[in-house]
């Protein structure tokens, strides 16, 4: 779609679809990210290893892992607001269940159910943001749009853990599906795809991105890039809170802002690597 097209949108319009994509990035994540901040918890319930209190977040990003390519791809065949808002259920609906898992297989099962929500959530977000704005400012809003990650994350463990110590750790998950909810509700009722979007998909259609795409060098040197940085991140957010815990022995109230600030961190190091 051309510039010119896009600069026809009234720029409010596009600001407001913009903090609506943000709101859903960073309530998608408070819950999934808020979970190792209350894993202390939910190990003692369920009578869990360390190794296995910390794996609720690998298990959670095997979903985005699995599905973000194809949730891309659906998010150009199908439309991004359906996308958007199916991510948004899927991620709620996961966490629920999780909510009332009996067994750490459940747990897990379920989180991965919840992951692949993210899969879809993550890439319809990025085309969201990217279809509303001309290209000279796609990087600006991308980027903003991606705040929200670490931004849940940050609430996530500065909620949950006071919420898991008033009411338990399962009605914790279950605020925080709600929210969610509520945020998909929220989308379904206000973001539209661009005008012209549909008529693009259906000339997209016609040919087949995937190969094109999984051919790209650079595209597979940077994925391979962001796997290793991801993987340190996720190793640090989810023993983070169980050493604090468990080693230095801060109560769980303590140590939910450094859990919280984990996330924060990890970005800011990736932009200071960047810059």
């Amino acid at each position: 779609m051309s510039e010119p097209r896009l600069l026809e949108r009234p720029p409010k319009i596009r600001w407001v679809i913009l903090a609506l994509i943000v709101l859903a990035q960073t309530v998608a994540n408070i819950g999934p990210l808020g979970i190792p901040a209350i894993a202390s918890l939910i190990r003692a319930d369920l009578g869990l290893t360390l190794t296995q209190a910390g794996s609720f977040l690998s298990g959670y990003y095997i979903g985005p892992v699995t599905m973000s390519l194809f949730g891309g791809v659906l998010a150009d065949r199908w439309g991004t607001a359906r996308t958007l808002v199916l991510g948004q259920a899927i991620i709620a609906t996961g966490l629920l269940a999780a909510s009332a898992a009996p067994t750490y297989g459940v747990l897990v099962a379920l989180m991965i159910v919840a992951g692949v929500g993210y899969g879809l959530l993550n890439p319809a977000s990025t085309t969201a943001a990217m279809s509303w704005f001309p290209p000279r400012q796609r990087a600006t809003v991308v980027g903003l749009k991606q705040v929200g990650l670490p931004f849940g994350g940050m609430l996530g463990a500065a909620t949950l853990p006071a919420l898991a110590l008033a009411l338990g750790w399962r009605m914790a998950i279950v605020a925080s599906a709600l929210a969610i909810a509520v945020c998909a509700v929220v989308c379904a009722i206000i973001y539209r795809d661009p005008p012209g979007e549909a008529a693009a998909r259906k000339v997209a259609g016609t040919r087949s991105p995937i190969r094109a795409v999984l051919r790209m060098r650079d595209l597979w040197l940077v994925a391979l890039a962001t796997a290793v940085f991801a993987a340190m991140q996720t190793v640090w957010m989810a023993f983070l809170a169980l050493y604090l815990q468990g080693v230095v022995g801060l109560p769980l109230l303590a140590d939910a802002w450094p859990s919280g600030c984990s996330p924060i961190a990890s970005s800011a190091a990736v932009g200071a690597r960047r810059s």
